[in-house]
């Protein structure tokens, strides 16, 4: 099952963010960049229902589903605050509909790019369980 985490990304420059981690449904090593990730400015495996605002960061590596501690290059230290389990996503150009179960039940993220930037908007809301 692909997995979703969240992280808390301290920067060299003593400024810190959480960022959002989603496992696309492809095969490979640690080092294939497969991961759509978001820096957000708080915990996703902790919201309720409403909306938040996100910027769309390049796509990560699979390591860092597993990874705590030093980024190279001095990019700071991640550490790995949730992990869990992806039920649903799609992925299209400029919009993405993922479905986590972070333990509690599931949240469905619904966001959408708010222009040709990296910014983004999202809808989060409770699913119900069948």
């Amino acid at each position: 099952m692909r997995r979703a985490v969240a992280l808390w990304h301290r920067l060299a420059d003593g400024s810190a963010h959480f960022d959002w981690l989603s496992e696309r449904d492809t095969p490979g090593d640690p080092d294939d960049r497969s991961l759509i990730a978001f820096r957000v400015d708080r915990r996703v495996d902790r919201l309720g229902e409403g909306e938040f605002a996100a910027c769309r960061l390049e796509d990560h590596r699979r390591l860092y589903l597993d990874y705590q501690g030093p980024i190279a290059g001095d990019r700071g230290e991640a550490t790995r605050l949730a992990t869990g389990q992806i039920v649903e996503l799609e992925e299209q150009k400029g919009s993405i509909r993922v479905i986590v179960d972070w333990g509690a039940g599931p949240v469905r993220f619904v966001g959408e790019a708010v222009d040709d930037s990296n910014r983004w908007r999202f809808t989060v809301s409770q699913v119900e369980r069948r």
